[in-house]
């Protein structure tokens, strides 16, 4: 028998969550993105362990992979796009942008955090029966705005997240809000209500192409971005079905 020794520098890591309950995926998922090499690891992290392109930095990026002992003092810089996918459907795809090198100085260091990301159900999941939930049509000029992320949020205060979803390629969504109380204090004539308002803010990228960056779009605003925010009545246990047409 051989024992070999084997070791690498990784890159980064990613730790899929589900986008409602933030808890670890175990689902299989399928990462990819121009010139890398993902391993998924015992610990059900998905780590980024090669890059391969563009070919004019390949020596650059292999001097840092291959010298573990004694690391370069500083990784060349890169900004990837990485896309994750379902096999089974499940989630919907999403893409996430990775700056690298992940700094492994500092305590604790980047370099062994994963980076958690969150995987949004699509329009044809299971979702539990306590949650609140909005089932969302989303057009723009009569066609389908497909890849648009839909955030549920206090009023007024888009920072005061309760739920968010992104769109299929039929513009059609699930936003599940957990957490939304049986009965809420109303502080008015009737001691408690089942409902409540908030607002429902979506973004879309009109000549984005392929899956979003599901939570960088949602900050995102300024030219090439269309935004549109609805005031919506959410209560627990019930779906409440919406279209948004967007400008």
């Amino acid at each position: 028998m051989i024992v070999e020794d084997v070791e690498f520098r990784v890159w980064a890591a990613l730790r899929p969550v589900d986008g409602v309950t933030r808890r670890p995926l175990d689902a299989p998922l399928r990462v990819h993105g121009f010139g890398q090499r993902w391993l998924r690891n015992l610990s059900g992290l998905l780590v980024l362990h090669q890059l391969i392109e563009p070919a004019p930095r390949r020596a650059e990026f292999e001097e840092y992979e291959a010298t573990f002992p004694a690391p370069t003092a500083v990784a060349p810089p890169a900004a990837i796009r990485t896309t994750l996918e379902d096999s089974f459907g499940r989630y919907l795809a999403r893409t996430v942008v990775i700056e690298l090198p992940r700094p492994d100085a500092g305590a604790p260091p980047l370099l062994f955090e994963p980076i958690d990301v969150p995987l949004y159900p699509a329009p044809s999941a299971p979702l539990a029966a306590p949650w609140s939930a909005l089932r969302v049509h989303l057009e723009r000029g009569g066609l389908p705005a497909g890849g648009c992320v839909i955030t549920v949020h206090e009023l007024g205060d888009e920072t005061q997240v309760l739920g968010r979803g992104q769109s299929d390629a039929r513009g059609e969504a699930v936003v599940a809000v957990p957490g939304v109380p049986l009965f809420i204090p109303s502080g008015g004539a009737n001691a408690f209500v089942r409902e409540r308002e908030a607002e429902a803010t979506a973004v879309f990228e009109p000549a984005a192409g392929g899956p979003p960056d599901t939570d960088a779009l949602a900050q995102a605003s300024g030219a090439g971005f269309v935004r549109a925010t609805v005031t919506v009545v959410i209560a627990s246990g019930r779906t409440t079905p919406l279209t948004i047409n967007l400008p």
